[in-house]
């Protein structure tokens, strides 16, 4: 009996034969690629691009020891997007940092002699931007007419580098920048430390200004404005 084959059978085998299933692994890899662009908005989602990478490499590893997986492309593309977004996260977060810092560090610097020349424009600094008086009005009748201002007033004058700075004001007191001693952020807002060297005559304390920086009031000519939250010494003595 003659057997006959048929020749779109034989396709049909050859197709099966040569079938090659896409890498689950290379197909994740490629999404962690897309979702690493999370990773420049906040630090939190660093680990995305980290597993992006991991799991692209898994699958390019398993691709090239297997003989019926595919998907090399897929996930050398999502290698590329983990790597590029990933690094790209992390010198946007730096830069900003530095920016944050540089600016922090403006702020103080102009702040502290303002403890010892003007107390109450220095005090109404430690307020947020909406809650000032315009530094052109007159602040001594501001906080005459006003007990409760006059009352957190006091408290400012009462914080212990405030109180040693105006016991200090001859000779005038000199400020010289130490360091950044840290960076936090709280709901999307960031609180800088710096610490300054204060010398009176002979004598110095470290004075740490603890800041925060918020998005600048609606017709402000800045984009961001700090206000002190605490200023205390770095280290008792």
């Amino acid at each position: 009996m003659t057997e006959f084959s048929s020749p779109e059978h034989s396709v049909g085998n050859e197709d099966l034969v040569n079938y090659r299933e896409p890498s689950r692994a290379a197909i994740a890899a490629v999404i962690l690629g897309f979702a690493s662009i999370l990773a420049i908005s906040n630090q939190i989602f660093w680990f995305v691009p980290i597993v992006g990478v991991i799991v692209a490499l898994v699958a390019l590893r398993n691709i090239a020891n297997s003989d019926h997986l595919t998907g090399r492309g897929v996930a050398t593309a999502g290698l590329i997007l983990s790597g590029v977004l990933g690094a790209t996260g992390v010198a946007h977060d730096l830069i900003t940092s530095q920016a944050i810092e540089s600016n922090a560090v403006k702020f103080a610097a102009a702040w502290l002699p303002l403890v010892v020349e003007n107390s109450q424009e220095a005090h109404q600094l430690t307020l947020a931007p909406g809650g000032r008086v315009p530094l052109d009005g007159n602040l001594n009748v501001y906080y005459s007419d006003n007990p409760e201002a006059l009352e957190k007033f006091g408290e400012f004058i009462d914080l212990a580098p405030v109180k040693w700075l105006q016991e200090h004001q001859s000779p005038r007191p000199h400020f010289k920048f130490l360091r950044v001693a840290q960076i936090r952020y709280d709901s999307g807002r960031p609180y800088t430390t710096c610490i300054f060297d204060a010398t009176a005559g002979d004598l110095h304390r470290e004075i740490a200004v603890e800041m925060c920086r918020l998005a600048g009031a609606e017709g402000s000519d800045f984009d961001y404005e700090w206000y002190v939250t605490n200023c205390r010494f770095a280290r008792e003595e």
